[in-house]
């Protein structure tokens, strides 16, 4: 088939047929075309009027006439397929001098092996032993066994190459954020360096820095070494997929072989509980059904049959896939993919090979890093060039002095401690992350599910229970009862035998009891039924759990049998107890073929006296019915089905409304035989059948699903609330899907199939005239789409189900929501959904995924709770709202960092902040304040909001800037000159020594000032920026909430408070720290100098505030609000 995207409905056929030349042979090609599709469609109606036929073998579609439309199906995709593609090419050679080749695969026999590959299921079982050189009775030999291992190598997946452990730590250590502070290190080494080697007296204040500044890049960076590397930790310990041993024919006998040395060509044997060793040619089953959940998303077992040979090679059911599991039954078939070439093996490759997307919060640092890198650059380079031209115009250039100033600016620049608060916010968030089970693997993950506007999420495990239970039963008098209503203690409290239903309950209840292989698990320790292990398949699991729940059923003693003259008293006794009671004598497996489950009972009184055998029945419905002449009224009487006009109305109405919810119904029914004829000890033939299983009396309908985990509905809406998109992916029914995602709120209203759209003249999309906003899309019509089109489907539908999809489609959908500007999750547990995860901005997986899932993950949910995500959105918006402040909180200090340099270089002024004290504001008095932050809580509508635009809302926006270094910051420099000239004017410094002083600190200079009183003022304008930080931390917490309206209740905020006040005091006070730090007590009045601008910044900000909430679209208010 050629690699564009062709349409495959009629619609989308027949629109782009009107485009085309009118010749001869195309007409023809059209014709063909035209008559395959109708045929395609006509069975497609026929399998959709079915409901849920396609859901399995027990279902009402499936019976024989499911298999023939699916096989007619699969064999008309391909021709469609051909048609359209060799349209393609009469279309595409007037343009391109070598048209597209097109293969019609040989069905019978594929030369080459590799491009067979998707057709080797269609081989006769003569040419696959032809192929691979094996034998179907006693397998391969030993000797060629060993030669087929040393030229094929080992069956294992190629594990996906991994960063040694030490490049993940210089990756730690090296990050974008990293590298700054590494350059303002080596700078503040150099500016040590530089004027020592000269011969010139250095700051050994430099030194101070470029050591403090390496320790909080290697302290942050091993401490994010470790929090990531413990998430792998837990990684490692997951289980492999390929299965550890398995039973394999070798020179005609059985072997158990461990699986990694199979080989092509291998006879090998899989029971119920095995894993698939390996991609399986299947030559004989035995009721064998595999869970391709892994692969496809398929939530039912699937049956596996020799003579089953579907054109797509996933639905075939000749083949058994490697890592899919044996629910029941058994096979025996020849290994004919190993390793990376199984389909386990393709997708495991097409995920490694996926491009990895760099995280929004990484792309937000990088930003970030480059910004504040040309702040710092623009500002060195014009001040150094401002002081060499005002040296040049003095007569002497100071080369050295001007360097070093222009290296303080570029490094008063550099939020020292900015990472380490990033990195803390980060952990603190996994940390809280992991009290709702979600594991993250990646610390830049946590803000990317805040950013999520769209999850694109599996429904088998995730929004689903993945386990079967009953939905729906209906018995003749009765509406659809849900199994709440029949399980309710209060239907029971009351009930009497002699009541109308009880008896005909127990007659259904009973056939469902006793006709059930499944049985509970006694090694495990779980005392609730629900939850308990069950050995057996999904639908007896279900409808054993399901009686399991039941305190007592009548199993309808005061019912009247043939030949017994009378009723027998009732009983009331727990499903354990019936099934004891009722020994099966006789069984008829439930095989693709019948689609009905027999099993003949021994009957008997309280004093073991043999009573009749009863035939127990269960199966699709419509076999159940057509082998039904009678049926149970409420009473419990058995009643001709002729003598009501109305019951098989009643009986498809209910029918109907079961399939039609994509629920999986079963039909049950019994017949109790005359004794006369099967006497005790009746020797019962179930090959020749010399017993009836015809005439039967009907029981009722039940119907299964695998019910929607209980949270999700409250976390789906949580979702549509804050504005993220919830797609469903599965490779489940369609109906199955649209009924769960009515259920859980994906789908809210009316909803429109990709049958309904239609394209315009320029290839766009054309909806229908109706006000629905979601669709259903199943992987077939998502194959005949285009990426544009699939993006027009998206940008006009919100709510979109894809059912039936295939691993490359489920990319497909993430790479088409990305290429929107969508911040895009992806949820899965299965292999088929590893590409897509990678692919996805993050990456969510299961616990219960796969090995290959989880390896490409950025985080896994322990606990397979959907709900978890919708905290982890919760978190991730929290985690980016709490670093905009702390950034904004940090960079505010940055101005009355910067100026007293430019001052100087301007005017003479005297540095009031020597770099040492920058220092101490930056990685001392600081870093509690903005890490506390990141433990503030959520404003009140941080749910209610739209998802971050990724362009446009940005960590740090102009706005942002403009605020912190045009507003707050301005108002901290103010406060901070204020207390430095203050202190000064009070020890007496005149005027002249607070201008045009470039020499302030030489003796030699006629306007010296002393150290001390220096080293005093440069301590009052030190205090003075801790005490506006104080206000700043405050007005921070609220971006746009009043603080009195909602005060912070952060106790780290206010204790960071305190602890940076306390902190500055002992940098100023404590003898020998003070004078390593070059500071100097200072006066009370020089404690107070800061409040009145503390108290401005508070005050301006709550009228900012003020103007954003009530003028949220003014031009101010647009300006205002970072």
């Amino acid at each position: 088939m050629s690699d564009k995207k062709i349409t495959a409905f009629s619609t989308f056929g027949a629109e782009r047929k009107a485009k085309c030349d009118h010749d001869h042979a195309l007409r023809r090609s059209r014709q063909t075309l035209e008559e395959i599709t109708s045929e395609y469609d006509r069975h497609r109606v026929q399998m959709s009027r079915r409901s849920g036929e396609a859901l399995g073998p027990e279902t009402v579609g499936g019976t024989a006439d499911c298999d023939t439309h699916e096989n007619t199906l699969g064999g008309l995709r391909l021709s469609m397929e051909v048609f359209r593609a060799s349209q393609e090419l009469t279309r595409g050679s007037k343009d391109k001098s070598e048209p597209e080749s097109v293969a019609i695969p040989d069905e019978t026999f594929v030369e080459d092996d590799e491009s067979g590959i998707d057709y080797i299921h269609m081989w006769n079982i003569e040419d696959v032993v032809t192929r691979l050189g094996c034998n179907v009775k006693s397998g391969l030999t030993a000797a060629d066994r060993e030669e087929r291992l040393k030229e094929d190598g080992y069956n294992m997946l190629t594990p996906p190459k991994t960063t040694p452990m030490f490049v993940k730590f210089l990756i730690c250590l090296f990050g974008s954020f990293s590298i700054l502070l590494w350059i303002g290190a080596l700078l503040s080494l150099g500016a040590y360096l530089i004027p020592k080697l000269a011969g010139n007296a250095a700051d050994i204040g430099n030194i101070y820095i470029a050591i403090v500044l390496t320790f909080v890049v290697v302290a942050t960076g091993v401490f994010t070494f470790v929090q990531e590397a413990s998430s792998a930790a837990v990684m490692e310990g997951f289980a492999n997929m390929i299965p550890q041993e398995c039973r394999v024919y070798i020179d005609g006998k059985m072997q158990q072989v461990e699986a990694k040395y199979l080989v092509k060509g291998d006879l090998v044997e899989v029971n119920q509980g095995d894993k698939v060793p390996a991609d399986i040619y299947l030559i004989s089953t035995k009721n064998m059904k595999v869970d391709h959940s892994m692969l496809n998303g398929e939530s039912e077992p699937l049956w596996r049959c020799p003579e089953k040979k579907f054109t797509n090679y996933m639905d075939t059911q000749n083949m058994a896939f490697s890592g899919t599991n044996v629910v029941s039954g058994s096979g025996t078939g020849i290994v004919v993919r190993c390793g990376d070439f199984t389909e386990m093996g393709k997708i495991a490759a097409s995920a490694s090979n996926s491009e990895e997307v760099q995280t929004p919060i990484g792309i937000e640092i990088d930003r970030f890093v480059k910004i504040i890198s040309i702040i710092a650059i623009v500002l060195g380079v014009t001040f150094f060039a401002f002081a060499v031209i005002r040296d040049n115009m003095s007569g002497e250039i100071k080369w050295m002095t001007n360097v070093l100033f222009a290296i303080g600016i570029v490094v008063s620049n550099v939020p020292e401690g900015l990472l380490a608060t990033v990195t803390v916010s980060l952990t603190l968030t996994a940390k809280r992350l992991e009290k709702y089970a979600v594991l993250v693997k990646n610390l830049e993950s946590v803000e990317t599910l805040g950013s999520c506007s769209c999850i694109a999420s599996d429904k088998t495990g995730t929004l689903t229970q993945n386990r079967m239970s009953v939905s729906h039963l209906w018995q003749e008098g009765t509406s659809l009862m849900t199994v709440e209503t029949v399980t309710a203690k209060e239907c029971f409290s009351g009930l009497k035998t002699s009541e109308a239903g009880t008896a005909a309950f127990a007659k259904l209840m009973r056939v469902a009891t006793v006709a059930n292989k499944a049985n509970f698990d006694d090694s495990d320790e779980e005392k609730n039924k629900m939850l308990q292990s069950v050995i057996g398949d999904a639908s007896e699991t279900a409808l054993l759990r399901f009686v399991s729940t039941l305190p007592k059923m009548a199993y309808g003693d005061d019912i009247a049998s043939p030949g017994l003259g009378g009723s027998r008293p009732p009983r009331f006794e727990s499903y354990e107890t019936i099934r004891d009671r009722f020994q099966i004598v006789a069984e008829i497996p439930f095989n693709s073929t019948n689609k009905y489950h027999v099993v003949i009972i021994d009957e008997r009184n309280s004093t073991g006296k043999f009573l009749n055998y009863t035939v127990l029945m269960k199966g699709a419905p419509e076999r159940i019915l057509a082998r039904s002449s009678k049926r149970y009224t409420a009473a419990g009487v058995p009643e001709d089905i002729s003598k009501s006009s109305s019951w098989k109305s009643d009986w498809k109405a209910a029918y109907n409304d079961m399939g039609g919810r994509g629920e999986r119904v079963l039909g049950f029914c019994e017949q109790t035989l005359d004794p006369s004829r099967f006497p005790e000890g009746y020797n019962f033939d179930t090959e020749e059948l010399n017993f009836p299983i015809e005439d039967m009396t009907f029981c009722g309908l039940m119907s299964l699903q695998d019910p929607p985990r209980e949270d999700v509905p409250a976390a789906v809406h949580d979702c549509r609330t804050a504005g993220v998109r919830v797609f469903m992916v599965t490779g489940d029914h369609p109906l199955t899907a649209q009924s769960i995602a009515r259920q859980i709120g994906i789908i809210s209203g009316e909803s429109v199939s990709a049958q309904d759209l239609k394209t315009s003249a320029e290839g766009g999309l054309i909806a229908p005239e109706n006000e629905a906003q979601a669709i259903v899309i199943t992987g077939a019509e998502l194959l005949a789409m285009d990426v544009d089109f699939l993006k027009d489907v998206m940008k006009r539908y919100r709510e979109i189900v894809f059912a039936r999809t295939a691993p490359e489609q489920k990319l497909m959908i993430v790479e088409a929501a990305q290429s929107l500007g969508l911040i895009v999750g992806s949820l899965g547990d299965g292999t088929n959904d590893a590409p897509a995860l990678r692919k996805a901005d993050i990456g969510v997986s299961m616990i219960t995924g796969s090995d290959v899932t989880k390896e490409v993950a950025d985080c896994i949910l322990m606990t397979n709770n959907f709900a978890a995500i919708v905290e982890g959105v919760r978190q991730g918006r929290l985690v980016f709202e709490n670093l905009k402040k702390s950034i904004c909180y940090t960079l505010t200090s940055n101005i009355p960092e910067i100026m007293p340099f430019l001052l100087f270089i301007i005017l003479g002024c005297p540095i009031s902040l020597p770099t040492i004290l920058i220092l101490c504001i930056d990685i001392g008095t600081d870093l509690w304040p903005a890490i506390s932050i990141a433990c503030e809580t959520a404003e009140a509508d941080i749910m209610r909001r739209k998802p971050r635009h990724p362009t446009k809302d940005r960590l740090v926006s102009s706005k942002l800037i403009l605020y912190a270094y045009l507003q707050i910051g301005v108002f901290q420099a103010l406060a901070s000159f204020a207390c430095f000239f203050g202190s000064l004017m009070r020890h007496g410094v005149p005027l002249t020594h607070m201008v045009f002083n470039y020499d302030y600190n030489s003796p030699a200079s006629g306007k010296y000032i002393p150290l001390e009183i220096l080293n005093r003022a440069q301590s009052a304008a030190f205090f003075a920026i801790i005490v506006v930080q104080w206000a700043d931390v405050l007005i921070v917490s609220r971006r746009v909430q009043s603080f009195f309206q909602n005060p912070s209740k952060n106790g780290w905020m206010y204790s960071g408070m305190v602890f940076e006040c306390v902190l500055a005091l002992v940098f100023i006070f404590m003898p020998g720290l003070s004078t390593a730090l070059s500071t100097a007590p200072i006066e009370f009045i020089d404690c107070l100098g800061g409040v009145p601008y503390a108290l401005l910044i508070f005050f301006y900000d709550e009228v900012r505030k003020l103007w954003v909430r009530n003028l949220p679209k003014s031009w101010m208010a647009t300006y205002l609000n970072y």
